[in-house]
C-alpha cells in the first residue's frame, strides 16, 4: 500500500515538471534558467527581468538606426546588419557579465563554506596548581604506631 502511495506521489511530480523544469519554479535558484520556462512561472519572470535591459537598449538603437535609413544617411540592409552587429556585442557582454557574476557568487560560497569548515581553535588546558604536600605526625604508643596526615 505504502509503495502505491510512493510511486502516485512519484508519477504526480514528475507530471507535474514535465512542462515546468524544477528551475522555473525556484527562480533559477539553482544556477540555470531555461528558455523554454512558461509564462507565469518565476523561472521565466527571472530571465524576463534580466533581458529587459538588453530588448530597451536594442530597441533605442533599431529606433536611431531606422531614424538615419528614413533620412538616406544608410540603406536598409546597412541599418539592419548594424542592429544585428549590436545585438551580437550586447549578447557577448551580457554572457560575459553573467559568467563574472557566476564567478563571483562561486568563490564568495566557497569562501562561506571554508570558513564553516575551518577546525575549530585547538583546547586550552590549564595545568592543575600542585597540591599541597601532605605531612604526616606519626606517634608510637603502646607498640602501635598512630598516623595522622594532614
Amino acid at each position: 500500500m505504502l509503495r502505491s502511495i510512493l510511486m502516485l506521489i512519484a508519477l504526480l511530480c514528475l507530471n507535474g515538471c514535465a512542462h515546468h523544469p524544477v528551475d522555473c519554479a525556484m527562480c533559477g535558484s539553482l544556477g540555470a534558467l531555461h528558455d523554454d520556462c512558461l509564462p507565469g512561472t518565476a523561472g521565466y519572470q527571472e530571465r524576463d527581468n534580466r533581458e529587459r535591459p538588453i530588448n530597451d537598449l536594442i530597441a533605442l538603437e533599431a529606433a536611431s538606426v531606422q531614424e538615419r535609413v528614413q533620412s538616406g544617411q544608410i540603406s536598409k540592409a546597412q541599418g539592419e546588419l548594424e542592429i544585428a552587429e549590436y545585438k551580437h556585442q550586447l549578447s557577448e557582454e551580457w554572457a560575459q557579465r553573467e559568467a563574472s557574476n557566476r564567478a563571483s557568487a562561486a568563490a564568495a560560497l566557497m569562501a562561506i563554506n571554508n570558513a564553516q569548515r575551518r577546525p575549530p581553535p585547538p583546547a586550552t588546558y590549564q595545568i592543575p596548581a600542585p597540591a599541597k604536600p601532605l605531612t604526616t605526625d606519626c606517634q608510637h604508643y603502646l607498640n602501635q604506631n598512630h598516623c595522622t596526615s594532614y
